[in-house]
């Protein structure tokens, strides 16, 4: 059964808890987890309840208010996810003061599960877009960009490069934040995703759920997710 989205604030009823960054990220992350190519192991749709919280400055106080969910006595791991944006090193230190701040055990690097000691609760970060041990720049938009479904996925990236790159040499157009402006003319110019944003997009079949690229954050989850987990 598809796992419905949940808020800050909202009752925990799952042992394993996910926070991210933003609506987008909680509704791919709650796509994926519900998704054919994870449908064998059933802990990734039946224990895992997904929270989103609103920017990355929000983080300590969605953890605060986290811990004082009703429900969050059965909960015995919690994984963050956010982007790396420009600076991993940064990222990855924000999240750990945040775990600190709220007295759980911060992990010592990404993808790295820390105990603490006096709730027994196990905890994570990973960040996007790799969701790896090395993480590197970049955001969801560019995870996304990378298991685009469809079978001249390719081809139309190739395309969408040339495209903007021209804009930027014949125009003198420049795009801030090229990552958002790749991924949406791409959803732009395919009539199943038009105007739709990230989470709308997964729900759609716009990503490769079995994509190797998501095999870092699959592997994240089974080895900290897992009921028999030491």
């Amino acid at each position: 059964m598809e796992r419905i989205k949940a808020e800050i604030g909202s009752i925990i009823e799952k042992p394993f808890l996910i926070l991210c960054e933003g609506k987008d990220a909680e509704l791919f992350l709650i796509h994926y987890l519900n998704s054919e190519a994870l449908q064998e192991e059933p802990r990734f749709s039946n224990d895992i309840q997904v929270f989103g919280f609103n920017g990355n400055d929000t983080l300590r106080k969605s953890l605060g208010v986290l811990l004082n969910t009703e429900g969050f006595e059965q909960v015995s791991r919690i994984l963050v996810v956010r982007d790396a944006e420009k600076d991993p090193d940064a990222a990855s230190k924000s999240i750990q003061m945040a775990f600190r701040r709220c007295g759980l055990s911060a992990p010592t690097d990404c993808n790295v599960w820390a105990e603490s000691t006096d709730n027994n609760i196990k905890a994570a970060y990973t960040l996007f877009p790799t969701c790896a041990s090395e993480p590197t720049p970049g955001t969801l938009e560019d995870l996304c960009w990378q298991i685009l479904a469809e079978d001249n996925a390719d081809t139309v990236k190739e395309a969408i490069n040339g495209f903007l790159e021209d804009l930027k040499l014949e125009y003198d157009r420049s795009f801030p934040r090229e990552f958002k402006a790749r991924l949406h003319t791409y959803f732009s110019i395919t009539d199943s995703y038009v105007s739709l944003k990230i989470g709308e997009a997964a729900k759609a079949g716009a990503f490769d759920w079995s994509a190797d690229a998501l095999l870092p954050f699959r592997e994240l989850i089974q080895e900290g997710f897992s009921g028999d987990y030491q």
